[in-house]
């Protein structure tokens, strides 16, 4: 069955599976690369709040302060997942936003003392989903945690409208590129029809030969073929001499024959056999 199968299906089935691959593992790509990109942007902020916050602590006795005030855009719109919140030894700050909830620091996502601030995603108030930036400082002496927080939404949402889109694009370029493989196995198996034609004209009497000039991948075939025919027209001229031959070695005994026999033949029956003959 594969060795009837269409060369030009073969052509196109195969293309068109490697660009629907190609283009799956190439939206995957995009999509880790758009996600590190959203979430980069996201981290950036909540990175430069708690600097800002850092940079406006002060302590006051055992407690923490801060010296102004720390609710800039995102983090003044109330319950909608911009928060922050600082933790100290004594007493707790946090975002307007917060109202009177409390953000929890995941277990698993606890940061070692003087790090970089870790990401971590985790249920927050309000039934949001929220992705999460702690860093572990010290004010003076007191040990410090500051978390700032973004709704997961603002990452999962523009990454998904921009995989929409994405998704749509690729869609449009397979069927595009489909399309052209098409065309280009019809023009590129154009040839071998005209070839074909030309094996018909051969077959029908109008030609002799094949014509030469075929594109560089059938010139082999083209070669053998039109070998093919002189060898087949040698053997037919051979054929055609020898039995030239034959008919007139046969010729003069019968006709030697057909006398001897005219004496001894009365019934006729042997000259019309040599006759026959």
């Amino acid at each position: 069955m594969a060795k009837r199968a269409s060369l030009y299906r073969r052509l196109l089935v195969g293309a068109a599976i490697f660009i629907v691959v190609a283009l799956i593992y190439t939206g995957f790509v995009l999509n880790f690369v758009l996600f590190r990109f959203v979430q980069g942007q996201v981290d950036g902020r909540l990175d430069t709040q708690i600097v800002f916050l850092a940079s406006m602590l002060k302590a006051d006795g055992d407690k923490i302060a801060l010296a102004g005030e720390a609710d800039g855009p995102p983090f003044d719109r109330p319950a909608r997942g911009w928060y922050w919140q600082v933790i100290g030894p004594a007493n707790t700050l946090r975002s307007h936003a917060l109202l009177d909830q409390t953000l929890g620091i995941p277990e698993f996502h606890r940061p070692p003392r003087e790090f970089h601030p870790v990401p971590g995603d985790a249920p927050g108030p309000y039934g949001q989903t929220l992705h999460f930036r702690i860093q572990n400082l010290q004010v003076g002496e007191m040990p410090i945690t500051i978390i700032a927080t973004a709704p997961r939404a603002a990452i999962v949402d523009p990454l998904r409208d921009a995989m929409r889109t994405l998704v749509l694009s690729l869609v449009v370029l397979g069927i595009a590129l489909i399309v052209a493989i098409l065309l280009q196995v019809r023009l590129g198996l154009r040839p071998l029809e005209r070839l074909r034609q030309a094996i018909v004209e051969v077959r029908a009497g109008k030609r002799e030969r094949v014509p030469p000039e075929q594109p560089r991948e059938i010139q082999p075939l083209t070669t053998e073929l039109n070998a093919l025919l002189d060898q087949n027209a040698e053997n037919l001229e051979r054929a055609r001499r020898h039995v030239a031959n034959l008919a007139h070695g046969l010729k003069t005994p019968l006709a030697t024959l057909a006398i001897a026999s005219s004496r001894n033949d009365p019934s006729g029956q042997l000259q019309a056999l040599v006759a026959l003959m």
